[in-house]
């Protein structure tokens, strides 16, 4: 453990920092040479590998998966999925909806000056990461620039937003203020994957066994991915057995179609370092509730916030979705709140059964078939896992 004082004055004077824990065997590697160095190793011992060859179609038939490619057709007994923050949403029904794509921005700066590096008393290469969720992780690099990157956008359209640059450079100056206004030689962004429980997976979900999965890593996951290949390949070999562990044992949970979260206190690391602070920033939580105490909707939710749908989900209007949340399981896999919603409609999809209490308001769900069912004030209901179709809400509607 590093107390404040003792960071500031032997490793980097991060202002926001309040403390630290020192990682000794942390190193930083250049991840594009690793990926290659796997790449050759791979074809020495006589693995194909097929690079710019998306798979876009996937269906299974006799037990056989055919995996469509721009190329032509892949057939596969097992098929194993590590495409992370760029898995397609709708590639197949057991990864629907496991993971959230997030943005991941970098940037780094031109080579610090003697005097600038020590205004920053930059005294450590050490790769440094803060403890927020959605956190800042940065680094003095060995030609003296400063790299610096934190998460970002959630959605693709909002992806070259360049608000997600501005917001970096701020948290750039906000840690080290003798930077400010200092020039930028390289931007760059990618998509991290992240699961609801923010732990990675590898797993088998379906019963045969001919299919795995290695994915939430949240960002981590080249320091992962060996162990990942590793486990997955004892697994469709049939040599799992001995994996115990919950990261083996237990899918991906799935993340609600729209649970966003106010603010939460966070800290600052180093690998080499972890440290507290006491900023606060909008983004994402889950919360979970202790599951001996009573859940009582008329007292103050977990979490509140408002939000509207994606311009590509929208069919009419333009709704204002305000979400309470009373209740999150430690799994992640059953939610309690409020929901309320003024008038519009919607492309809807679920991954999981929700049962719902009209409140107040009219709404029409009609399923991808055409059918349509009317729920009023007092109605309840139930939504299986797996409804595909459209939302309506004729009038501002509040439900459980």
């Amino acid at each position: 453990m590093l107390d404040a004082e003792t960071l500031k004055r032997e490793y980097v004077n991060e202002p926001e920092a309040a403390g630290a824990i020192l990682e000794p065997d942390g190193i930083g590697i250049h991840a594009a040479k690793l990926a290659f160095g796997y790449i050759n190793m791979a074809r020495k011992l006589g693995a194909k590998i097929h690079p710019s060859s998306p798979v876009m179609g996937w269906k299974t038939v006799d037990g056989v998966h055919h995996l469509t490619t721009p190329g032509g057709t892949v057939k596969a007994r097992a098929v194993a999925v590590a495409t992370a923050g760029y898995s397609p949403p709708g590639l197949h029904p057991k990864l629907k909806q496991k993971i959230m794509p997030i943005l991941s921005n970098s940037i780094a700066t031109r080579p610090l000056t003697d005097d600038e590096r020590e205004e920053c008393n930059f005294k450590t290469h050490l790769v440094m990461t803060d403890t927020r969720t959605l956190r800042h992780y940065y680094r003095q690099m060995p030609d003296g620039r400063v790299q610096i990157g934190s998460r970002s956008a959630v959605t693709g359209s909002d992806a070259e937003n360049p608000k997600h640059l501005a917001q970096l450079i701020q948290g750039l100056y906000r840690k080290f203020p003798a930077l400010t206004g200092i020039e930028l030689d390289y931007s760059w962004w990618g998509w991290v994957d992240v699961s609801h429980d923010m732990m990675p997976r590898i797993f088998q979900p379906d019963t045969a066994k001919t299919i795995c999965y290695a994915m939430g890593c949240g960002g981590n996951g080249v320091m992962y991915s060996a162990q990942a290949g590793r486990r997955m390949a004892q697994m469709l070999a049939g040599d799992g057995a001995g994996l115990d562990l919950p990261i083996f044992t237990s899918p991906l949970p799935g993340h609600p179609s729209w649970r966003r979260s106010a603010a939460w206190a966070s800290g600052c690391s180093i690998t080499g370092i972890t440290c507290a602070t006491n900023w606060f920033e909008e983004g994402r939580s889950y919360m979970t509730t202790d599951a001996k105490t009573i859940v009582d909707f008329q007292g103050a939710p977990l979490n509140e916030f408002q939000c509207h749908l994606d311009a590509d989900r929208t069919i009419d209007s333009n709704p204002l979705h305000t979400i309470q949340s009373f209740f999150v399981n430690p799994e992640g896999n059953l939610t309690g709140g409020v929901w309320e919603s003024t008038p519009g409609k919607w492309e809807a999809f679920t991954d999981r059964d929700e049962f719902c209490y009209l409140i107040e308001g009219h709404v029409v769900l009609t399923n991808k078939d055409g059918h349509a069912q009317t729920f009023k004030t007092g109605d309840a209901f139930l939504i299986p896992n797996g409804f595909e179709g459209t939302w309506e809400v004729v009038e501002t509607t509040k439900k459980h």
